[in-house]
């Protein structure tokens, strides 16, 4: 998720600098096809910092509601992570002046994912974190993501996704639908639902993913041999008063089967959480005695108003 806030936080930058610079000289550069070029290289030039490249190429239709760009490539300081083709954009450009950013579409005709971004060199400036304006997608349509070894474990994963987001900055608000599926000849997908709304106190959540031998998920997850995973997480209620259960299957078998509390009281926010499941195989050596076999867990807290964590209970039980 983490990498996804990222590339949306770039890519909106990159449209309103598009908007900004594109209204002051918008005779000049988008008159001739020379003057898109030097737009584009004026949006990325404006977009790149020491840490991070952005080359946007190939613009049209900056004003027709029907933007096109012929690719857009990151960079880090190893060299290029992420290239988007053919992307298109079914928009209201006029929106970002109301820091709204409406989209009736977004899709781009192949994405190739090689590898995460490396972290950057330049000391964090602080500040908030939080997107630049608010964003409605009515529809997300990637028919080719293309994920490279490091991520996909053996060879190239090709995927497919679809969805749409809902995200207000202040106050914060998170609704999206996605769903990404292989297309490669192996199976393999992820269903999510989500809708976070904590001025509503609101969050109702469905995860559900699937992958074989192989997967992507176990690689990420960096699981000893690559094996089958499923997982399913499901919660929904108030944010005073939500729960929540989770079940990770490996290898058919099952890892883990957890349910989750939060209260809001006077004291704090009340977290519990208990289970069981079978850890052994996942742990470094040294630790695997203390975990032979099934083992229980048991924790429950308050994260205090104060800023402090009072421990109400944390019990942890094995066959060993």
């Amino acid at each position: 998720m983490k990498i996804f806030w990222r590339i949306l936080r770039i890519c909106l930058y990159a449209l309103l600098l598009l908007l900004v610079v594109a209204v002051g000289v918008l005779v000049v550069l988008t008159g001739t096809e020379g003057g898109r070029q030097n737009l584009a290289g004026l949006i990325s030039t404006m977009a790149s910092t020491d840490d991070r490249k952005v080359t946007v190429s190939g613009i049209e239709g900056i004003w027709s509601g029907a933007l096109r760009v012929d690719h857009v490539v990151l960079e880090d300081r190893a060299g290029p992570w992420l290239v988007a083709r053919k992307v298109a954009l079914d928009w209201s450009a006029t929106a970002l002046l109301s820091r709204n950013f409406n989209a009736d579409r977004i899709a781009a005709e192949r994405i190739e994912l090689a590898r995460l971004p490396q972290a950057g060199q330049q000391p964090s400036q602080g500040g908030s974190t939080s997107l630049p304006v608010s964003i409605d997608v009515r529809e997300i349509d990637l028919p080719e993501i293309a994920l490279g070894q490091q991520l996909a474990g053996s060879g190239i994963a090709e995927l497919a996704a679809k969805g749409s987001l809902k995200a207000d900055p202040s106050p914060l608000a998170i609704e999206t639908v996605l769903n990404v599926a292989r297309h490669d000849g192996k199976q393999g997908n992820v269903d999510a639902k989500i809708h976070f709304a904590p001025a509503d106190n609101k969050l109702d959540l469905d995860l559900k993913a699937s992958e074989p031998a192989g997967g992507i998920i176990a690689n990420l997850l960096k699981l000893p041999d690559a094996p089958p995973v499923d997982i399913v997480v499901s919660g929904s209620g108030p944010l005073a008063n939500w729960s929540g259960i989770g079940t990770f299957v490996v290898d058919r078998q099952i890892v883990t089967q957890l349910t989750g509390r939060h209260q809001l009281s006077d004291k704090g926010h009340y977290i519990e959480a208990k289970g069981d499941g079978e850890f052994e195989r996942f742990l470094p050596e040294k630790f695997k005695s203390l975990f032979t076999g099934k083992t229980s867990f048991d924790v429950a807290g308050t994260a205090t108003t104060a800023g402090g964590v009072d421990i109400e209970r944390a019990t942890i039980e094995s066959d060993t």
